[in-house]
């Protein structure tokens, strides 16, 4: 075989793989959007089971683990798990006094009783975190009445939106994902603005932007401003922590202002979350059993 006879080859086989390459891309363009959407819920459906199991895996493994410690050193984990309940007790003493007091205020306002949201307790068990994923997914989905739109929580705030949902398993879009877009309000300002995520490093610190921030608003020196999440969108109750903004800079137009708002750095380290379901959906996943008979 000559020289130029492996040229000829190699210069086929590029022309193949640029071919290919080229094919893919029309396809992908021409297709109708349905049938891309049912080929993307396709490879979830097709790779949600590995990821189930290795999730499950990794929780007999974390279960050995502790089975291996030391008696004494569960017995100290113990006793602070047991300080941490007595604490949270106290809490939930508080709680009927609470509900007094917001029954009291409805009831002066003429206000209509605020439903509210059930939590689902849900283990992460995939990240996909990277310059332009900003996902995870969680061990629950539609069999549990977890639907898109959902709003999702921590301990420290909000965490992002349910984005797809299959029977056993749900993708999260996160706060800080560029393509999440909510209502929100400064701390003690009811005035809405609205928070965007943003184009975020690997290993950054994750950061959005609120626009939109009334002209009048200003960070105190040395201080941050805390952004909350607005009940306007119906996804999430009112008062969740966003972030919170160091800085404000004067829009284009001179009527607002807008900043750049930093995030929990615990978005990319989250082990459990709580998916809100709204009382609506309560109520349609509650059995109908109709009119007694007379």
């Amino acid at each position: 075989m000559t020289l130029a006879d492996n040229d000829a080859r190699k210069r086929l086989s590029a022309r193949k793989g640029i071919t290919a390459w080229v094919l893919v891309v029309l396809l992908a363009w021409l297709l109708p959007g349905t049938m891309l959407h049912w080929a993307q819920m396709g490879f979830y459906e097709f790779q949600a089971p590995l990821w189930v199991a290795q999730s499950h895996i990794q929780d007999l493994i974390g279960f050995w683990y502790l089975k291996g410690h030391s008696k004494d050193k569960l017995i100290e984990m113990g006793i602070e798990l047991a300080r941490v309940n007595a604490a949270l007790t106290l809490e939930l003493h508080e709680v009927p006094e609470l509900r007094e007091d917001i029954a009291l205020l409805e009831a002066i306002l003429e206000l209509p009783p605020y439903e509210g949201f059930r939590s689902e307790i849900a283990r992460v068990i995939r990240r996909d975190i990277n310059c332009w994923w900003h996902e995870i997914t969680i061990r629950k989905g539609a069999n549990q009445g977890i639907q898109p739109g959902n709003g999702v929580i921590f301990s420290g705030g909000v965490v992002g939106r349910v984005s797809k949902v299959l029977n056993n398993i749900a993708v999260i879009e996160l706060i800080s994902s560029p393509r999440l877009r909510m209502a929100a309000h400064i701390e003690a300002d009811a005035r809405p603005v609205l928070y965007q995520g943003l184009l975020n490093n690997t290993f950054s610190t994750p950061q959005g932007v609120a626009t939109g921030v009334p002209a009048d608003i200003t960070v105190p020196t040395g201080s941050w401003l805390r952004l909350e999440a607005s009940a306007l969108g119906g996804d999430f109750p009112e008062g969740l922590t966003l972030g919170w903004i160091r800085t404000l800079e004067p829009s284009a137009d001179g009527l607002f202002q807008h900043g750049k708002v930093q995030l929990p750095a615990q978005l990319a380290t989250l082990r459990e979350v709580a998916v809100l379901i709204p009382a609506e959906a309560i109520a349609q996943e509650a059995p109908d059993i109709g009119e007694p008979a007379s």
